[in-house]
């Protein structure tokens, strides 16, 4: 009989690194014990029709890693997952994220970014046609405290859905940069008793609920 040793630092079911042009579709994941797909130093990669699935309540299985890439289409795919249905991470830019279905899990995220005061940078993100089921955030930015992160032109445009906590929205941009040029657009995240909280990021609001205080 021959054992197989598996390597207890095996987490990622797909890693994709420094490869351009991709297209990946039609692919189902379930349960890795971590992130699902983690995108690393791509550009010009398309990600459509994709089922992503892990237990609602399993910790730090994020459905999409990106980070270090640009000109990324996600769209057209499912992820439910414990945590971020996708999050953009350092060095990410020109992100395009149409139809998707996310959750359970944390919503659509921009980092955690700027750990230890680290300078990092999220520039162009197009969030549109997404709903959420039960997320304990749709929309989330987080920055560390003193850090020097940029996030620089998101707009997120007709996205709807249900919250299972009290913040549907969360831009917590506490960088010293703070988050610049944010647009919402047509979202509606239920219960009518959800909060949105909003720190140090401006932009425009249009048709948004709960209301961004933050955003004129």
């Amino acid at each position: 009989m021959y054992k197989i040793k598996l390597s207890k630092t095996i987490f990622l079911a797909l890693l994709i690194n420094n490869c351009n042009n991709l297209q990946l579709s039609g692919t189902h994941h379930i349960n890795s014990p971590k992130s699902q797909i983690s995108i690393n130093q791509c550009k010009n990669a398309t990600l459509s029709g994709l089922t992503i699935t892990a237990p609602g309540n399993s910790p730090n299985t994020d459905g999409i890693d990106i980070a270090q890439s640009s000109f990324i289409n996600i769209h057209h795919s499912t992820i439910s997952t414990g945590d971020d249905c996708i999050a953009l991470n350092d060095g990410t830019s020109n992100i395009n994220i149409t139809y998707i279905n996310c959750g359970p899990g944390h919503g659509i995220s921009i980092g955690s970014l700027g750990k230890n005061g680290a300078y990092e940078t999220v520039e162009q993100v197009y969030v549109s046609y997404c709903s959420f089921n039960g997320t304990t955030n749709g929309v989330r930015i987080k920055t560390w405290l003193e850090s020097g992160v940029e996030i620089i032109g998101v707009i997120y445009k007709d996205v709807k859905g249900t919250s299972a906590s009290e913040v549907a929205i969360n831009l917590d941009c506490r960088s010293s940069k703070g988050c610049s040029d944010i647009i919402m657009e047509e979202i509606n995240i239920a219960p009518s008793n959800t909060m949105a909280i909003c720190n140090y990021a401006s932009g425009k609001a249009s048709f948004v609920s709960p209301k961004v205080p933050c955003l004129v």
